[in-house]
């Protein structure tokens, strides 16, 4: 009993420094924050104030350029625009081509699996021939 008397002090004074202690990583308001500032957060509007009239200007150079150009200038502008629609729609649909291929594989090895465990429990049943069979091959269910 004296010991336990002595010891409570020595533990209660080592775990009170522990717990005043600030957390390694303080919490983070929004977790998706990557050192910029999103158009829809709070301090967004600080943000445009500084560079909205920045981006305005740069802008409004732009439009004077395009306005004041002539015909060979402006066909060249109107091919570069139109040259450039059409990478971003061939990216598109190739992109789109990729998703349904990434699908199509998702499926393939799904359904594969599905057999594989289909087969696996046919075998643990006594069916010999399951046992002997392949493991099926996702390519098959492509």
């Amino acid at each position: 009993m004296n010991q336990a008397k002595l010891l409570l002090p020595l533990l209660l004074g080592a775990a009170l420094p522990a717990l005043a202690q600030a957390p390694a990583n303080p919490p983070v308001s929004d977790p998706y924050a990557r050192g910029y500032t999103a158009p829809h957060s709070p301090a967004a509007p600080a943000v445009n104030a500084v560079e909205g009239p920045v981006t305005d200007s740069l802008n409004r150079q732009v439009a004077n350029q395009t306005a004041n150009m002539d015909s060979a200038q402006k066909a060249q502008y109107d091919k570069d625009m139109a040259d450039y629609r059409a990478k971003v729609e061939a990216n598109a649909r190739q992109s789109l081509r990729d998703q349904v291929r990434y699908e199509n594989q998702q499926r393939a090895y799904a359904d594969a699996m599905f057999a594989w465990r289909l087969q696996t429990r046919a075998c643990e049943r006594g069916h010999v021939r399951a046992c002997r069979a392949p493991t099926p091959d996702p390519a098959d269910f492509y």
